[in-house]
């Protein structure tokens, strides 16, 4: 049997008139396949300027059974200027037994200028043509083991 990679399905839209950068995530696939055992998930979206955390928010706490439906909206300040300096990066963490509190990241998606593939593309196909939502399936990928 082949594992099959968690993915994310988001919407990058680009305001240029508000000078706004909105980021749905809509769908994750997979987790249960690929983590056996997790219960619930949330997603922390993080906004980077020049390497820093300039804003972030965190969805709510999700069940997961398959393909995880979030339809959820985060929004963020952003200049033209400021696109060549900025990137996102979401974290899909698990919340683990409420004893604990710990929190571990099960994957996690960049894009921006610097980001390679995929995310690039879709970074660029946003800012490129603002004012229409872009769609794209993004492969979640781990690089620490909790936060």
């Amino acid at each position: 049997m082949t594992l099959r990679q968690p993915r994310m399905l988001l919407s990058l839209y680009y305001s240029a008139r508000d000078d706004q950068l909105l980021v749905t995530i809509l769908r994750v696939r997979d987790l249960d396949v690929a983590f056996e055992g997790i219960k619930k998930v949330f997603m922390r979206v993080l906004m980077y300027q020049n390497d820093k955390i300039v804003r972030q928010k965190q969805t709510m706490n999700y069940k997961v059974v398959g393909e995880v439906n979030v339809n959820e909206l985060s929004w963020f300040d952003l200049k033209v200027p400021e696109i060549e300096l900025s990137y996102v990066r979401i974290l899909v963490m698990e919340q683990q037994a409420q004893q604990t509190q710990q929190k571990s990241i099960l994957g996690i998606v960049d894009f921006g200028t610097e980001e390679e593939q995929l995310s690039n593309i879709h970074w660029n196909e946003v800012t490129s043509y603002p004012e229409e939502p872009v769609y794209m399936w993004h492969y979640l990928y781990c690089r620490y083991k909790t936060e």
